[in-house]
């Protein structure tokens, strides 16, 4: 099956007279150079150990004598690599914290590594059409729904929260596939995150922020045996409430549509989701049922990414 064909089948699956926001994010073009201006971007990489006195030295020299940009001369003699250079431009343009951890997270995260590529470009465009076309208090409870289990949709959870803390907004991205959590490690969560998002006892407990700067995770370690239990628990649906009060976007990412059913209780808790089908393997009659199942408790379909 095509992506045009699957772009199709989306919208006829979701039997909508207006179909959902569709996004197609794919990272096969070309990556732009970054062209961030020198200076400050040197003294950012220096001072987290990733560039020597000596390569900006050479690295400069270079820019002056072929009147070439620090990005362009630092890729050209092979000294730095385009993830930290794109790294130090976002501290230096404030969307990162200037800390260590800013250096590890996830390559996944296409939209701080990459900025310029097409699949960033896609993100930032989904996050901008849900916050024109939906209520303010509809963004405060999202969630991510991986259209069955061969589709992964934690990347596209993160990349998606990074695009709404780029708008200005405060941020929170829920980790609610607790069989399976992934976000703690991609945002390089440090000390003091829960090993299981199950064993704290309210959000200020489990609430971490991470180094985009407006966003914020709750997020485990370790898999959590039953999910379910705490998914439908007075405790988690106390986290959802004070983080509705507290943040503009909550974004909650959720076990697959499939076998286990401990998804729908984060979906009866937001009431709104973003679904992520895979391209050539999510099937319109899984997307059919998915949509039966997210009428039956009340959620609503705000929009769907396709993801390669």
């Amino acid at each position: 099956m095509n992506a045009v064909r699957l772009q199709t089948e989306l919208k006829e699956a979701f039997d909508a007279p207006e179909p959902p926001a569709l996004s197609i994010i794919s990272d096969s073009a070309p990556v732009p150079v970054l062209a961030p201006a020198p200076g400050e971007i040197d003294e950012i990489l220096a001072a987290h150990g990733r560039l020597s006195v000596d390569a900006a030295a050479r690295i400069k020299e270079r820019a002056a004598r072929l009147g070439e940009d620090f990005a362009i001369a630092a890729r050209k003699l092979k000294l730095l690599t385009p993830a930290d250079l794109a790294i130090a431009r976002a501290i230096r343009d404030g969307v990162l914290q200037d800390a260590p951890s800013a250096f590890k997270l996830g390559a996944e995260l296409v939209i701080l590594h990459r900025p310029n590529s097409v699949a960033s470009e896609q993100y930032r465009s989904l996050a901008a059409r849900l916050l024109t076309m939906q209520s303010p208090e509809r963004l405060k409870g999202i969630s991510i729904i991986p259209a069955g289990a061969a589709v992964s949709a934690d990347v596209a959870a993160a990349n998606a929260a990074v695009a709404f803390a780029q708008l200005g907004k405060r941020v929170l991205l829920i980790d609610g596939d607790l069989r399976r959590p992934r976000l703690a490690k991609l945002f390089s969560a440090g000390p003091g995150a829960p090993e299981r998002l199950a064993d704290a006892a309210s959000m200020e407990d489990a609430l971490r922020e991470t180094v985009v700067r407006g966003m914020s995770l709750l997020a485990g370690q370790a898999p959590t045996p039953r999910p379910e239990e705490f998914l439908a628990s007075s405790r988690f649906s106390a986290m959802t409430a004070a983080a509705r009060a507290e943040f503009d976007i909550v974004l909650a990412l959720s076990a697959p549509f499939g076998p286990t059913a401990e998804g729908q209780f984060i979906w009866a808790e937001t009431k709104s989701a973003l679904v992520v089908a895979r391209r050539d393997q999510t099937r319109a009659d899984e997307l059919r049922r998915l949509q039966s199942t997210l009428r039956q408790i009340g959620a609503e379909i705000l929009g769907a990414a396709l993801v390669a």
